[in-house]
């Protein structure tokens, strides 16, 4: 539990002064959001070593320490700027009165009875949760990545015989790295400790977004989130998307729409915040996190941040944003073409 708590809470919260400045003005940089920007940062490395690994068909327990090394590094040099600027120090000026605490009052119950829902009536097996599951119990007890057949159990003889969408995939070995650290059951991680923590990353995302928007004002944010959590709620039997979020949120493909493509946005808002280094930085880490998540966000990506960048180019006159969105890209464009090279060599890609 400990080491949840540390790879999960802790790490973020300091990695995140990493990629985030120090401001105190409207839209400057609040706990919740150097905690997001250090959870993907915290991804993207574990992404960085993960992805070459399954191509050369490294040991499962060599990822785990590489990720362990280098971890332990950048919390450290995180740690050095948090104590440095006095991150912890960070006020932002809230226009609402606290006696107007009803709105806050719906969105935690609302908010706090969805995480429930999914913490404690998870269903045990449902549709893909064979497949990713199996993933995930076969690297920690092969010590292999992707390298064991998830329907017969059957021990490949090269990752090429592997399925593309694992190859390109990260989510599933962060899943066992965080089933072997904290030597809970990989059914225990995907199915009760993990959904609920998905569900909060979403609803904390949406919460920044609303204070941007808002100008600061939590009231009017408490009630943006609100308003999202009942929709999403209230459309769950109608709405495909609705339901797999609310109740299976733990697959790769459901975290690219429920989180990456939300944190793209939000990021491209708030470019005016940080500077523009800091910028390019955590736009290339969501796309490392959405596009190497599920290789639906190697598609989503790009759509996504090219849409944004042609719109604030066609608004503005300019060409700039089209240059900025390509190198934002990088990573998806690494992954489309490592796609394309695999394809070429005969693997199966999205059979």
């Amino acid at each position: 539990m400990l080491a949840l708590i540390f790879y999960l809470g802790i790490t973020p919260l300091i990695m995140g002064s990493l990629i985030t400045t120090r401001r105190y003005e409207t839209g400057s940089v609040t706990w919740g959001y150097r905690y997001i920007c250090g959870l993907m940062l915290s991804y993207t490395l574990f992404t960085i070593l993960c992805i070459p690994m399954i191509r050369f068909e490294a040991p499962f327990h060599v990822l785990c320490m590489a990720y362990e090394i280098v971890t332990v590094i950048a919390t450290l040099t995180g740690l050095v700027l948090f104590i440095r600027r006095r991150d912890w120090a960070i006020s932002v000026e809230w226009k609402f009165d606290l006696a107007k605490v009803a709105p806050f009052i719906l969105m935690a119950l609302i908010v706090g009875f969805q995480m429930f829902r999914l913490f404690y009536f998870q269903e045990i097996e449902y549709r893909d949760d064979k497949t990713y599951f199996a993933l995930v119990n076969d690297m920690l007890g092969s010590d292999k990545i992707y390298l064991t057949d998830p329907n017969n159990g059957q021990v490949y003889t090269s990752i090429f015989e592997a399925n593309f969408k694992d190859m390109m995939d990260s989510w599933y070995p962060y899943a066992a790295f965080l089933s072997r650290v904290s030597h809970f059951h990989p059914l225990v991680i995907c199915k009760t400790v993990l959904p609920p923590l998905i569900l909060f990353w979403h609803y904390l995302i949406l919460w920044i977004m609303g204070m941007f928007l808002f100008t600061q004002d939590a009231t009017k944010t408490a009630w943006f989130v609100t308003i999202c959590a009942l929709i999403n709620d209230m459309t769950r039997q109608l709405m495909v998307t609705s339901l797999i979020f609310l109740d299976w949120p733990v697959w790769g493909k459901n975290l690219v729409g429920t989180i990456s493509v939300l944190l793209v946005l939000v990021i491209y808002m708030r470019r005016s915040v940080d500077s523009r280094k800091l910028n390019y930085l955590q736009m290339i880490c969501a796309v490392t996190m959405g596009g190497f998540t599920s290789s639906m966000g190697l598609i989503a990506m790009p759509l996504e941040i090219g849409l944004l960048s042609l719109i604030e180019g066609v608004r503005k006159k300019r060409i700039i944003p089209i240059f900025e969105a390509i190198i934002y890209l990088l990573p998806a464009i690494l992954g489309l073409g490592l796609l394309v090279l695999y394809r070429l060599n005969g693997v199966e890609t999205f059979g």
